[in-house]
């Protein structure tokens, strides 16, 4: 693009290229903004940041704010392209604008525009169909310069408004008054949105079939969000009679449409045969197309599929940039994998800092395994300054929230003393209630929890003066994820604890440990060392351990 000419408005060709792309990006931050609340500071910093590249990039001495605002305000669309930016742009520089004329703008502002009937809300599929949009339009559509469809778009986000607070007092019955009307005229996001309102009891009594019945009205009309909720009726039988296979139908006609939830859905019916043959090949296809589209959970799970090797080839590194992309997205299951990656030298370098700040991240959104992940953090100066009582708070945030681990933890911080005051009768009773609920909850890697009445046993028999057997079982327990999620950081610290009092299995362990740099960075030496104390101690697997790095050495 020639941005020289912008200044002498002469070109109109290099005009409409440079403001479909400013436009374009200016809806890109839109679909970004998680906190509604504060999205006009938002905005005013990405303008800043906007201007600021291209002035550089492009060596544009002439382009400024003032520029661009004549740009759009000699548009001959500029009242329906371009009223929230113009707004956007006389409230960032209220020194230039007398206060008839900001009142007037920025009363008229709301965060839509709309684009020959494209209605471009917040939505973050949304971003898809712009994109299509500006890659095709050549002229203005007739039916949206009918008033008509302006004013029953109006109503619409004048109803998304009252719901959701945005420019408006939230008033949820509002919100459904104006979607009705808008809904009745035929305007399909409405009648989505309408459907939603009965389905969720939104400024209504709750009624699922007429739910369904919105949904259907505007699925059938082809709005990619109503088919994807009418997916989800059938799925679930909700105002209509459950059935797996309309529900797959409806979820692979919003699909097509690129709209990435039903992507994910469709993945999880192949994934996890619902209503047909499990199918991992076309379970990665939708994911990796969902994925695409910037949903987290579809990231997720591409980022176990590459782990672990299902249905793909083990790829730590592509596992890691995918929990990270739903990380930064704010999924807690991300960002404690992410963690756990970082500290367990899985996909990428050890590096304890980012573990620590995804932990944070996750506890952060309160999420009861990040709890516990940092309490363990804390309690062995994983990565930050050892601090017991800040471990004991930890895990006790995490219990509090029924997590079965850290009930576990926090019963042994009580009977250890570990950041609070001994007290068996807590201890045990942790124990009890972590036994009594378990109900096969799922870890952070998808583990079933089962035989707890062994892990119970172990942590029992630490009472006992001699205790570096319970130690070196309590380890084994945590490696396997025998009763426990499988968590090679505390098995570690039990066989470092057993090794310590003794235990010549416990040093057998910890030599593995050292060998291979899991936990700890490798140290030959110190590995050399410990098999050697364990061949000492009897066990003969040692001895071969011994011969085979001397033969190393001598390599």
């Amino acid at each position: 693009m020639s941005l020289s000419k912008i200044s002498n408005y002469k070109d109109d060709e290099d005009h409409k290229s440079f403001l479909k792309e400013f436009l374009k990006e200016f809806y890109r931050q839109i679909i970004k903004i998680e906190n509604y609340k504060n999205y006009d500071d938002i905005l005013m910093n990405w303008m800043k940041d906007f201007y600021y590249t291209y002035n550089n990039y492009y060596n544009i001495k002439n382009l400024n704010y003032n520029n661009i605002l004549k740009l759009m305000e000699e548009h001959k669309e500029n009242e329906n392209w371009f009223s929230g930016l113009i707004g956007f742009f006389y409230e960032y520089d209220k020194k230039n604008l007398n206060s008839k004329e900001s009142k007037r703008l920025m009363s008229s502002y709301n965060p839509f525009e709309n684009f020959n009937g494209l209605k471009i809300n917040l939505c973050k599929d949304e971003i898809n169909s712009m994109e299509k949009y500006f890659g095709s339009i050549n002229k203005y559509s007739d039916d949206y310069n009918n008033n008509k469809t302006k004013e029953l778009m109006n109503l619409n986000n004048l109803g998304y408004c009252y719901q959701y607070g945005i420019e408006k007092t939230k008033d949820e019955f509002k919100a459904f008054e104006f979607y009705l009307k808008s809904a009745e005229g035929g305007n399909l996001s409405a009648q989505n949105n309408l459907g939603y309102c009965y389905q969720n009891g939104i400024g209504v009594i709750k009624n699922e079939n007429k739910a369904f019945e919105w949904y259907l009205k505007a699925a059938n009309e082809g709005d990619l969000h109503a088919q994807y909720n009418l997916g989800n009726c059938y799925q679930n039988g909700m105002g209509i009679n459950q059935d797996n296979k309309s529900a797959f139908e409806w979820y692979l006609k919003s699909a097509k449409g690129e709209y990435s939830p039903a992507q994910y859905v469709l993945g999880n019916y192949y994934k996890n045969e619902i209503g047909m043959e499990k199918n991992l090949e076309n379970a990665i296809y939708w994911h990796n197309k969902a994925a695409d589209n910037g949903n987290k959970f579809a990231q997720y799970n591409l980022g176990n599929y590459y782990l672990y090797g299902i249905g793909v080839e083990k790829d730590e590194t592509k596992a890691l940039e995918y929990y990270e992309k739903s990380a930064e997205k704010g999924y807690v299951n991300a960002q404690n994998n992410l963690g756990f990656l970082y500290i367990t030298n899985e996909g990428t370098k050890k590096d304890l800092e980012k573990a620590i700040h995804w932990f944070h991240k996750a506890a952060d959104n309160g999420d009861e395994v990040a709890y516990d992940n940092l309490g363990m953090c804390y309690e062995l100066g994983i990565g930050i300054n050892k601090d017991e009582i800040k471990a004991f708070e930890l895990y006790k945030k995490s219990a509090e929230k029924g997590y079965i681990n850290a009930k576990f933890h926090l019963g042994y911080c009580y009977i250890n003393g570990i950041g609070t005051k001994i007290n068996n009768e807590k201890g045990f009773r942790l124990y009890d209630e972590a036994e009594k609920g378990n109900n096969h909850e799922i870890d952070l890697f998808d583990e079933v929890i089962d035989d707890l009445n062994e892990v119970k046993y172990w942590y029992q028999r630490l009472e006992e003066i001699d205790n570096k057997l319970a130690l070196y079982k309590l380890g084994e327990i945590y490696e396997l994820g025998k009763g426990v999620n499988q968590n090679e950081i505390r098995a570690f610290d039990f066989y470092k604890k057993a090794a310590e009092k003794g235990c010549i299995n416990g040093k057998y362990k910890l030599a593995y440990y050292f060998l291979h740099g899991i936990i700890v960075d490798v140290d030959i030496e110190k590995a050399f060392n410990l098999y050697k104390k364990a061949a000492e101690g009897g066990i003969n697997e040692a001895h071969q351990k011994i011969l085979e790095l001397l033969n190393y050495q001598g390599e």
